[in-house]
């Protein structure tokens, strides 16, 4: 660098006669220099950019890793509830006091957890039937509901975070009209 200050005196001339041609040179170093600069500037930017990108679609992919294994375990915990349920329906059980007063114990307890974790039965019966939270498992005639109205769960259906968990099983009022071809007697 010392050379270079020596070398560039010893071609200065005066102001009379303009720059000479290693003061030019020297200037478009340092214009490349500057325009190097900005662009490693520019490169470090977009890095840093991208780098912020992906930590938060790794977070975000985390997120959803970690709600797919809660949403497995409480689909296995709403098993065990509709077990608990079904188990309630039993005359046996009815029978033996102690054991039965248990099991209702633990199913509050069960229901207490779900409920701790946002997740919230629905009403189905009476209600029109709706694909995105009913699962049609059959038709029934009723002259309670009219056509297309749920007249029976056969699974209760969840929401968990203002999303179906589980659909209801239901089924689903028919016209209670004889088809057209039949008379009715």
């Amino acid at each position: 660098m010392e050379k270079r200050k020596r070398n560039s005196t010893k071609f200065k001339t005066t102001a009379e006669e303009g720059t000479t041609g290693v003061e030019l040179v020297e200037k478009t170093e340092v214009e490349d220099l500057k325009q190097a600069l900005k662009e490693k500037e520019d490169q470090l930017l977009r890095t840093l950019a991208e780098f912020d990108n992906y930590r938060k679609r790794i977070g975000k992919e985390s997120d959803d890793i970690g709600k797919a294994g809660k949403r497995e375990l409480l689909l296995g915990l709403l098993t065990i509830a509709d077990s608990f349920e079904r188990a309630f329906q039993s005359e046996a059980l009815k029978m033996d006091s102690p054991v039965y007063k248990g099991m209702v114990a633990i199913y509050k307890q069960l229901l207490q957890l779900l409920e701790q974790h946002q997740v919230l039965s629905f009403e189905s019966v009476g209600h029109p039937f709706d694909p995105s939270l009913h699962e049609a498992v059959g038709t029934e005639t009723s002259h309670r509901f009219q056509e297309g109205k749920v007249v029976k769960e056969v699974q209760k259906g969840y929401w968990w975070e203002g999303k179906v968990l589980r659909p209801a099983q239901v089924l689903v009022a028919k016209s209670h009209n004889p088809p057209s071809g039949e008379k009715m007697a």
